[in-house]
């Protein structure tokens, strides 16, 4: 009997303050919304900069590269492929810098990366619509990404004019471009730089280091290996730098600020959830 006198009133009290009760509803679905959001955004957050980090740096496990404190910027990477057996892939690459005038009195500046097309496409998927004469990937050949070919309107065949170092003469090297790829993967991003591959063995001989590489990047064939491998590869690789390329620990400190301001909003919104409620039925009375 009183459950129905005081659903009776209930309903009766909606109907004749549809305002209070718009500002009732209104505020537990804000609060509600925030606090699920501000749960979920931690994780969502998490995946968002992995996904970053993939598209730009690829899908490797692990990376061997120098330090300050190693004996040379470039080594052999005779060693890593000993445990060939346990890795999906190991690919060996080099780095080198040069300068592009598309005009008078410009200069861009060109990060070369030295490897193997079908290496670079193994960790950061790409495509090349545009080619000619690609294949074999060797001598004086480059690859642009088509964000590239359009700002400095260049096309495949195109002759690209690269300088390295300070002499005029010396430091000038022609490349043909055989390829314009997509604007993903390892092309992806909008950098005011000129992103660009070229086989590796050409820019082994520019920086004299033949057989050499300055960055080896693995895949495991299981995850659960990535520990054990990492101090095994510390051991060959004793002053270079060996690391997981997911440092997922890393990743979640980074996050866990931003996840607490989502957090903190949401009390905040609670509570003024509850004050409104509240205030709602003290005029009731």
């Amino acid at each position: 009997m009183r459950l129905g006198i005081i659903t009776k009133f209930i309903i009766k009290s909606i109907v004749e303050k549809k305002l209070r009760t718009f500002l009732i509803v209104l505020s537990i679905v804000l609060s509600s919304g925030v606090f699920f959001a501000s749960v979920a955004i931690s994780g969502s957050l998490e995946e968002m900069i992995i996904k970053g980090i993939q598209d730009s740096l690829g899908n490797a496990d692990i990376t061997i590269m120098a330090t300050e404190k190693s004996p040379s910027s470039s080594f052999y990477p005779d060693k890593a492929k000993s445990y060939q057996d346990r890795t999906e892939y190991i690919i060996g690459e080099l780095k080198g810098s040069a300068v592009y005038k598309p005009g008078w009195n410009q200069e861009v500046s060109v990060s070369l990366t030295g490897a193997a097309l079908e290496d670079v496409q193994k960790m950061t998927p790409f495509t090349i619509p545009e080619q000619s004469n690609l294949y074999p990937f060797e001598g004086r050949k480059i690859v642009i990404s088509k964000t590239t070919a359009d700002k400095y309107d260049l096309k495949v065949g195109d002759s690209l004019e690269l300088k390295f170092g300070q002499d005029e003469e010396i430091s000038r090297q022609k490349f043909k471009i055989c390829g314009i790829a997509s604007p993903t993967g390892f092309f992806k991003g909008s950098s005011k730089d000129i992103s660009a591959i070229v086989p590796r063995d050409l820019l082994s001989n520019l920086k004299d280091a033949r057989g050499k590489v300055e960055i080896v990047y693995i895949k495991l064939l299981k995850a659960e290996d990535k520990a054990e491998l990492i101090g095994l590869l510390a051991k060959d690789y004793k002053n270079y730098d060996v690391r997981e390329l997911f440092p997922y620990e890393e990743i979640k400190q980074e996050t866990s600020v931003i996840s607490a301001i989502f957090l903190m909003l949401s009390s905040i919104v609670f509570f003024m959830s509850i004050f409104i409620i509240y205030s709602s039925f003290k005029v009731a009375k």
